[in-house]
């Protein structure tokens, strides 16, 4: 598993809209009840909204016999009082890989906490690129809009450039584009264009 490097960045969004402030909480102890399912804590972005605190923990697991890569997104909110709770938990995987080329991989650019609709409940926005080959094919790549525990995705692959000839970089959404709340899959869509890079094959 890489060493990631997360930034939080300015996104671009849809007129009127802004990106919410989040900050890289890693390392540091997290609020009792608050966990990851992964066995390694990869980063730890914290922010706030109407429903409390919010913790997204990132984690991964391996191991090799059989070989698995495992990938792990909870988001937990802290509300100002009680437990607590989780919204979402999102694990992914690859598995039965006996190439010796499993990866598992958080796409650094895809992180971003919006609030599109203005209602005052985020939506957090991250991305993650799976595979299992011993050549040069495109990646299955999802990007994720998760809101108050309802998700968005976009499914597809990773886009690799091969000697100018591009493979990859297509998607659906999951649920049908009717289904998406206003602006969220032009959102997403732009997102996606800008990181749907394969993020092992260069």
């Amino acid at each position: 598993m890489r060493t990631l490097v997360w930034i939080v960045l300015a996104i671009a969004l849809p007129a009127g809209a802004a990106p919410l402030a989040a900050s890289d909480v890693t390392g540091k102890p997290l609020p009792k009840g608050v966990s990851a399912h992964g066995a390694t804590i990869d980063r730890v972005m914290t922010f706030s909204d109407k429903n409390g605190v919010n913790y997204v923990v990132f984690s991964w697991s391996k191991s090799d016999k059989p070989p698995v890569r495992s990938l792990f997104v909870d988001h937990w909110v802290v509300p100002a009082s009680g437990a607590p709770r989780a919204l979402l938990p999102v694990r992914d995987f690859v598995e039965d890989c006996y190439m010796n080329a499993a990866t598992a991989t958080f796409v650094d650019d895809a992180f971003g906490v919006t609030d599109l609709d203005g209602n005052g409940i985020a939506e957090v926005t991250y991305g993650y690129q799976l595979a299992c080959r011993s050549d040069v094919r495109p990646a299955t790549y999802k990007l994720l809009m998760v809101q108050n525990g309802a998700k968005y995705i976009l499914r597809g692959s990773s886009r690799i450039d091969e000697g100018g000839e591009i493979a990859g970089g297509e998607f659906k959404a999951d649920p049908a584009s009717s289904k998406w709340p206003a602006g969220f899959l032009a959102h997403a869509t732009e997102l996606w264009n800008r990181t749907d890079a394969d993020a092992d094959i260069h």
